[in-house]
């Protein structure tokens, strides 16, 4: 009987602790998975990129596929989503009155 008691206790006491994980790391955690959405929509091709009526695609223009857009910045901004999401799972990102 005292076994029992014992893990009825011990289930309780863990539904009353705390969550490690805060606001901030949430909102943390939003901002890199929109930075790494935001970066992979960048890479998306230019938007007159549309199949011929006979089923074949248009040729793409070389200046589109090799913009600045697609080339350095898109795949910086996923970069940096990337790099910001376990940062998030870290308690030190704490408002200056949490404890």
């Amino acid at each position: 009987m005292k076994r029992s008691n014992e893990r009825k206790r011990g289930a309780a006491d863990s539904r009353r602790a705390p969550l490690r994980i805060r606001r901030a790391n949430v909102c943390v955690l939003a901002a890199g998975v929109t930075l790494i959405v935001v970066g992979m929509l960048l890479m998306l091709p230019p938007r007159d990129v549309k199949s011929e009526p006979g089923g074949r695609y248009k040729p793409i223009p070389l200046e589109g596929v090799f913009a600045a857009r697609r080339i350095r910045v898109a795949p910086l901004v996923a970069w940096l989503g990337f790099v910001i999401v376990p940062l998030s799972i870290f308690p030190g990102w704490r408002s200056t009155g949490e404890k």
